[in-house]
């Protein structure tokens, strides 16, 4: 949070940024970034994992996941949460 690497964001990220911090629990993130869509091309479906592996790796997420490497939530820390409520509030559609 201090190095402010969520500024580095190209738009698709920080969209996903944002729908993760709005978001209350792991149904209703995998809802709004998959668009309720089970159907969705595989494309589409790796672009978003893409997506969320990288927030992940620098740090601005964490994915809780069984040892079976299924999800069990999704976590970001409450200070970047009202960051990104703040400086994107447009965006929140909560």
């Amino acid at each position: 949070l201090e190095r402010d690497v969520w500024k580095e964001l190209d738009e698709p990220h920080l969209e996903t940024l944002i729908i993760i911090a709005e978001s209350n629990n792991k149904k209703e993130i995998l809802s709004k970034v998959f668009y309720d869509n089970k159907q969705i091309n595989s494309d589409f479906r790796y672009k978003i994992w893409t997506r969320i592996n990288h927030l992940e790796k620098i740090h601005l997420i964490w994915v809780e996941r069984e040892e079976t490497e299924k999800i069990k939530e999704f976590h970001i820390l409450d200070d970047l949460r009202k960051v990104l409520r703040l400086k994107y509030s447009h965006l929140f559609l909560t």
